[in-house]
């Protein structure tokens, strides 16, 4: 086998390895990169890429003199870390695990204000019932309140609801059963079932009804006329359509994101009583510290010492 042969192919396996959509944001982060390098300092470096160059592109970007806004550290590591993992793929070390660039990132963000930004609120029952309100009748209006409703039972991501196809559902006695085959914490695209009752089972049966969609991705974006397309809707079409939501129900749609709904699942799940483990079952968390973040924030909301003294 040639060197180039082998060279191709496993460029491509790694390829394959990716998910299409974090693939295109390594090469947007990279791109930034290189245009920097290029502008600044006029060059275009290889790999591996010179530690001293990487120094100067984080002091560059986070500092205010820098021109235009200064951006967020944690920004910064995510354009660093698309550069390392093509660097790593070329057999070299990561950038994010040399001594000098770990340090500055750390304590860049300790000691330069506003680094840790807002957390978006989320959408809990009684806000899910407010948006749901804003869904008429409409083919669109239909498509919404399904989206909206699958989106909350069990906390799906958005990438979850943009592949879902009819083929991954199966009718059960109390509704339906999901068939999630990839997921973003799900590395060894094992998959996993999950159970669709109640009211988001009712809301995804009219969608289905409405639309006569028998096949394929099962929500699509919608043309003017009416007419369903044959490509899934976005993950940014998601998050539009719940902030258009949010707005139509009065309350700030800059609170709020398609994540929203993932979080309002797990905080319902925590004011009804339901177990971590449950509520985890069903959402796909695989990382125990972040599912326990919302039981730990419900935890304090709900706190009786903060009423000792009234």
């Amino acid at each position: 086998m040639s060197d180039n042969s082998f060279e191709q192919r496993y460029q491509q396996l790694l390829a394959d390895g990716i998910a299409p959509s974090t693939a295109r944001a390594h090469e947007r982060d990279r791109q930034r990169f290189w245009d920097y390098c290029e502008k600044v300092h006029g060059i275009q470096p290889t790999y591996p890429v010179p530690i001293q160059l990487v120094l100067n592109y984080i002091m560059d970007n986070i500092s205010e003199s820098s021109e235009g806004n200064a951006l967020k550290v944690s920004t910064v590591k995510r354009y660093v870390a698309s550069v390392s993992v093509e660097q790593q793929a070329h057999g070299h070390d990561s950038l994010l695990s040399n001594p000098k660039i770990k340090i500055l990132l750390r304590r860049a963000k300790r000691a330069l204000p506003n680094q840790h930004p807002k957390k978006k609120r989320p959408i809990t029952a009684n806000v899910l019932q407010q948006l749901l309100n804003t869904c008429d009748d409409s083919l669109r209006g239909v498509r919404n309140k399904a989206i909206l409703s699958v989106g909350f039972a069990g906390g799906r991501r958005r990438s979850e609801l943009v592949k879902l196809k009819v083929e991954d559902i199966s009718k059960t006695d109390n509704g339906y059963t999901l068939t999630l085959k990839k997921s973003k914490t799900d590395k060894q695209c094992k998959g996993m079932k999950v159970p669709l009752t109640g009211f988001a089972a009712l809301a995804l049966k009219t969608w289905l009804v409405r639309s006569g969609i028998r096949e394929g991705h099962v929500f699509r974006g919608i043309m003017p006329d009416n007419r369903i397309k044959q490509s899934p809707i976005s993950g940014g079409s998601i998050n539009n359509l719940i902030k258009t939501c949010i707005k139509k129900a009065g309350l700030n749609k800059d609170d709020y994101s398609a994540h929203s709904l993932r979080s309002g699942f797990m905080t319902e799940a925590i004011r009804q009583g339901i177990s971590l483990q449950e509520a985890m079952q069903l959402s796909g968390h695989k990382d125990m510290k972040v599912a326990h973040g919302y039981y730990r924030e419900t935890e304090l909301e709900n706190n009786r010492a903060a009423e000792l003294i009234k």
